[in-house]
């Protein structure tokens, strides 16, 4: 069985049968208007974020930002969870940063690999709807008697995204073929090859191009 789905999923010069993943993919997205569509379904996407940013802290920021796999099995208030990092209930800062794409697309973007940050369950829960700037730099209560923290204090993909002075569509598929690379890297990823960066777009984004 699992000769039969290797075969099936890769061609004779060993690139990678995207029709395969893009029916899984399309799927995936199928009830776009759920908050939970898109690759945060994907069975995998816990191993793969966590594989990325161990990719990150070993190639970019030099041992800083590791995240430790016991940590996705910690107390329920500590346990790392994925961040939409482009909220299901986009306004204010949001709506408009994507004002340019309809409004129907927003699902498609919100779903991407891309838009998605591995993050402490906690902090998430604390993030909600907040802008950008403020997800980034954590922000102080109202009585000042607690701090947030935000993703410059975070871990090596929260410090990347950290990066990125907006959050914008074309920011999400930016990252999300950053990943894409990261998953055809012989050394560090899974070694995957695809045809074409148009295969790699439809994957990520499918319904846009």
């Amino acid at each position: 069985m699992l000769n039969e789905r290797i075969n099936r999923s890769f061609d004779a010069d060993g690139y990678f049968n995207t029709q395969y993943m893009q029916t899984m993919v399309d799927k995936l997205f199928e009830q776009k208007d759920d908050e939970r569509a898109g690759y945060y379904r994907w069975s995998a996407i816990r191993y793969f974020l966590y594989e990325y940013n161990a990719y990150l802290v070993k190639e970019k920021y030099h041992g800083q930002g590791e995240l430790k796999w016991d940590s996705f099995k910690q107390s329920e208030k500590d346990k790392i969870s994925i961040e939409h990092i482009f909220p299901h209930k986009a306004e204010g800062y949001w709506a408009e940063q994507f004002k340019n794409v309809d409004k129907d697309k927003w699902p498609i973007y919100e779903g991407s690999l891309g838009n998605l940050l591995l993050l402490s369950q906690r902090i998430n829960a604390e993030l909600q709807n907040d802008d950008f700037e403020t997800k980034k730099k954590g922000r102080v209560s109202a009585d000042e008697s607690k701090k947030r923290t935000g993703y410059s204090k975070g871990s090596a993909a929260e410090l990347e995204v950290n990066n990125e002075k907006d959050w914008t569509p074309e920011t999400i598929e930016k990252t999300g073929m950053t990943m894409l690379k990261f998953m055809e890297d012989d050394q560090w990823g899974w070694g995957i090859k695809f045809k074409s960066e148009e295969e790699k777009k439809n994957l990520l984004l499918p319904g846009i191009y």
